[in-house]
């Protein structure tokens, strides 16, 4: 009888045995095997800590809610992405960002030195929400945007080949009609200050703002040739300076400004450089130039 005992209490120890090993296997299979989740957070993440890689495959994106319009791009700069945003609500320059993101969780924090921390939460594999990350955070009263606009909402990946897929980051020359441009509008019947309006960046109008906007002198060039052509659409209504004044104002960008509209001003382009000699001219007697 004893040894039937003993007989039975070691098959029931190896039994046990058995079925920690199998429970020990299995355990080592999952975490060798990750979820798909955390498989393709990981795939988007570069090494370091809060570092991230390219969150999405495409780096061209719209704003979803009605009105919106623009250019909205992430793009791989190092470790941390940056995300670009110049949005206009029906026709009028409203939302400008600059930002830095980093890696939190299953989402990304957006720095920028001109406003306060947002979150970019993926919502599929090619569209995000923007949300601000203190949620006491009143829009209207420090934001990227002018009154009547928002920075937060829904965004979703450009159709490959559309237009706005390739026209670049915020500040590209080719965001700006020509003279040629200009005056077909002028002449359709929409007069010269909403022609600036629509295509003038929002942030070079407010002096709170204007020192913030990187601008290349390439990109400086295009924008003064269309100003410049802008104004002189305008046939003499003084108006039109008005939007324009904080960037000739601008502590940072005065002298390029004059620069960019010289430069233009001794081009080939006929119709822009004589378009350009003459804004300098009225700039430098209306403002405190560098040689005015």
């Amino acid at each position: 009888m004893a040894i039937f005992h003993r007989t039975l209490l070691s098959a029931s120890l190896a039994l046990a045995l058995f079925a920690c090993k199998q429970a020990d296997s299995q355990t080592a299979q999952a975490q060798a095997q990750p979820s798909d989740t955390s498989t393709a957070l990981a795939s988007r993440t570069a090494p370091g800590d809060n570092a991230v890689g390219q969150p999405f495959t495409v780096t061209d994106f719209a704003r979803q809610e009605d009105g919106y319009s623009g250019t909205v791009r992430i793009s791989p700069e190092g470790s941390n992405p940056r995300l670009s945003i110049d949005l206009s609500y029906r026709g009028r320059p409203t939302c400008s960002l600059q930002g830095t993101m980093t890696r939190e969780g299953g989402a990304y924090k957006v720095s920028s030195p001109d406003g306060p921390d947002l979150i970019l939460t993926p919502t599929g594999a090619n569209a995000f929400t923007l949300r601000y990350a203190d949620p006491a955070h009143q829009p209207y009263m420090s934001d990227y945007c002018a009154t009547g606009g928002s920075i937060d909402g829904n965004y979703r990946a450009l159709p490959s080949g559309t237009p706005a897929a390739t026209a670049g980051k915020a500040m590209t020359a080719s965001k700006y009609p020509s003279c040629t441009d200009v005056r077909r509008s002028v002449a359709s019947g929409e007069d010269a200050y909403s022609v600036l309006e629509k295509h003038y960046p929002a942030r070079l109008v407010d002096p709170a703002t204007v020192d913030s906007v990187d601008i290349s002198n390439g990109d400086m060039d295009h924008l003064m040739s269309f100003v410049a052509c802008a104004v002189e659409a305008a046939q003499g209504d003084g108006a039109i300076i008005d939007p324009i004044t904080a960037l000739f104002d601008s502590k940072r960008h005065k002298v390029a400004a004059f620069a960019a509209l010289d430069r233009v001003g001794k081009s080939n382009d006929g119709e822009a450089a004589a378009a350009a000699r003459a804004l300098a001219a009225q700039m430098r007697q209306y403002h405190s130039g560098p040689n005015g």
